[in-house]
């Protein structure tokens, strides 16, 4: 992350740090642990578009990692972790720069990391790798002025990228990155929703981002003093992949946190850990972009009981705001749930935006667009960047019945179960991850396996300097079917 960001309001392609586009050919079939996310109870009937790790019976699948501003002083890591029992090798080509190939390497029931700062003396980076066989996912770390963020990859481009929770008030600065992986130009638009009403602002009509290029967009140019903004990118030809960049300097240390944001609307949004403890601060934001009103349930399960549930309704075209403190009271340092159900309406978006000084055990800023889905398999592709992070685990049992959880280390080509627990309906269930790496600074992935549907939320704190990162698992839809073969 930059400390120098004043540049125009759009950036070339000079500013983007690590994107990544990862490739999976993959031959045979391994049979699902469980039925599809189709089949699932919990599940709509049309699946949400959400990063997945790639299934291994597929032809061919793509992971897009869209960066940050930079600055020489900035550092990027991609983890990607293979879930299945075949190796994934391939080759990793650069871009821009020399355009050189690189071998790389994804060990079965394992991760691999690539540290584009390694592989191209280039400001900038975008990454391909070309891969045989696998079950992979991936994540992106950056690390720079700004402190440590992680972010998932996108399994695919869009035509619709919404961004709720964003702040250009004070100390805030928000950026928007875009990226074309495609063959073919993209024209896009960006508008912005605050609270005193939409804006389209001219200079963000018609924006041309050509093929294998991504441009960066300091929103603070645009809109300013606004404690709370959502964006929405629109296509009018062709598709991209997007970021946002939340820089905060407000408080000491400063602290930036990397968004991926959501590529529809959803019915039902589950956030599985989250805590209303001093010195910091959540709030949820519910963005509807559409030009009808929402019905929005809010359920909300405490370890020690259940506040509401809450009907709220969010108008057109707007963003609302909703804090645990001032909306639902709820008793400090208690670790909850929250659900959002829209009862009436086409969907909506909600994202959790976090805010840790002191007295809090954290520092930084964050921000987490929920869940859309509950499924019995996950992967979390990565633990800690650099041993000096604490790794929480939450898992949220959304069900009616209660689900034996199971959670597994991909470690030297097996799968080593470390812990077996119990997720009751509602209640969420935080696990702090013991770190075992002691040759690497790198956590292990980590696989999670359920009895019944449930969703997972991983969250990175940096115990030294700011740095807060919460993420969403990925959904494994095709898990292998004999476990016990694998398993250690």
């Amino acid at each position: 992350m930059s400390s120098d960001l004043s540049s125009a309001a759009i950036t070339p392609r000079t500013k983007i740090v690590a994107i990544i586009m990862a490739v999976i050919v993959v031959s045979g079939v391994i049979n699902a642990l469980v039925p599809s996310a189709k089949n699932n109870t919990l599940a709509s009937q049309l699946l949400p578009e959400v990063p997945e790790a790639t299934p291994p019976n597929s032809l061919s699948s793509s992971w897009y990692c869209v960066g940050e501003p930079s600055s020489s002083n900035t550092t990027s890591v991609v983890a990607l972790a293979n879930a299945s029992d075949a190796k994934a090798s391939g080759t990793l080509i650069t871009s821009p720069g020399s355009g050189k190939s690189y071998p790389i390497e994804v060990p079965a029931s394992s991760y691999a990391l690539i540290g584009t700062s390694h592989v191209t003396n280039a400001s900038e980076i975008s990454v391909s790798t070309l891969l045989s066989k696998g079950e992979v996912a991936a994540v992106q770390q950056i690390n720079g002025p700004y402190g440590q963020t992680v972010s998932p990859c996108t399994s695919t481009t869009s035509r619709h990228w919404y961004f709720a929770g964003g702040s250009t008030k004070g100390g805030h600065q928000l950026f928007l990155s875009l990226y074309n992986p495609l063959p073919t130009y993209t024209i896009a638009s960006v508008s912005f929703v605050t609270p005193k009403g939409s804006y389209v602002p001219a200079g963000l009509q018609g924006i041309a981002v050509e093929s294998q290029h991504a441009l960066a967009i300091k929103i603070s140019n645009y809109i300013h003093g606004y404690s709370s903004v959502a964006v929405n990118v629109t296509t009018r030809f062709g598709r991209l992949a997007a970021s946002e960049l939340q820089i905060s300097a407000v408080s000491a240390p400063p602290s930036g946190s990397l968004a991926s944001g959501s590529m529809d609307i959803g019915k039902n949004w589950y956030f599985p850990m989250n805590e209303n403890a001093p010195g910091s601060k959540e709030q949820f934001y519910l963005y509807n972009p559409l030009s009808t009103s929402d019905k929005v349930k809010v359920r909300i399960d405490l370890v020690k009981g259940e506040a509401g549930p809450f009907v709220v309704e969010v108008p057109s075209d707007s963003e609302m705001v909703l804090s645990p403190d001032s909306n639902w009271h709820l008793p400090p340092s208690d670790l909850y749930s929250a659900t959002f159900n829209v009862k009436k309406g086409p969907g909506i978006i909600v994202t959790r935006g976090m805010t840790a000084a002191s007295p809090a055990v954290y520092r930084g800023q964050s921000s987490l667009t929920g869940a859309e889905l509950a499924y019995r398999n996950w992967l979390v592709p990565v633990g800690s960047f650099s041993g000096g992070e604490t790794e929480l685990l939450g898992i949220q049992d959304p069900g009616r019945k209660s689900a034996k959880v199971q959670l597994y280390f991909l470690q030297s080509g097996k799968l080593k179960r470390f812990k077996t627990l119990n997720a009751k309906p509602g209640l969420p269930v935080a696990v702090t991850i013991p770190y075992t790496h002691p040759q690497s600074p790198y956590g292990l992935p980590i696989v999670i396996h359920a009895s019944t549907p449930v969703v997972v939320e991983e969250d990175l704190n940096e115990t030294n300097g700011a740095g807060t990162s919460p993420l969403i698992g990925m959904p494994l839809l095709q898990f292998a079917k004999l476990l016990r073969h694998r398993r250690h």
